[in-house]
């Protein structure tokens, strides 16, 4: 199934990816599995300009990911974050306290390597 999501994103068709991403959750069971699919899903939502959803399917994603994987979604995560709307913007910050405590880190234009290490070191939410 991941390898038909990556097909159909790398082919453009991302409504049909979305579609397919639920699906995909629910017969997958294997951690690593899930955060591949959330983050073809963050990609597919990405690309359709749905910033904010892909924020959230990352963020998912890191939950799930391996410390490597974990460092490999920050620079798609701080993409979708700087192409927020002023509005989602606002939202995000709203729920950023209980849902993601550690988005300020990400949403800063320079990531430093130490950041990185600090968002590794807390990544048990």
């Amino acid at each position: 199934m991941l390898e038909n999501m990556s097909s159909l994103l790398r082919d453009g068709y991302h409504l049909e990816v979305v579609g397919q991403s639920a699906e995909a959750l629910k017969l997958m069971s294997i951690p690593a599995q899930r955060s591949r699919a959330l983050v073809l899903l963050g990609d597919a939502q990405a690309a359709l300009g749905a910033q904010l959803k892909a924020v959230e399917a990352y963020t998912r994603a890191m939950k799930l990911a391996s410390p490597n994987e974990q460092e490999l979604l920050v620079p798609k995560l701080r993409s979708v974050i700087l192409h927020l709307s002023p509005e989602e913007v606002q939202m995000l910050a709203q729920r950023a306290r209980t849902t993601f405590p550690w988005i300020t880190f990400c949403s800063r234009p320079a990531c430093s390597m130490r950041g990185r290490a600090g968002l590794r070191r807390r990544s048990s939410f």
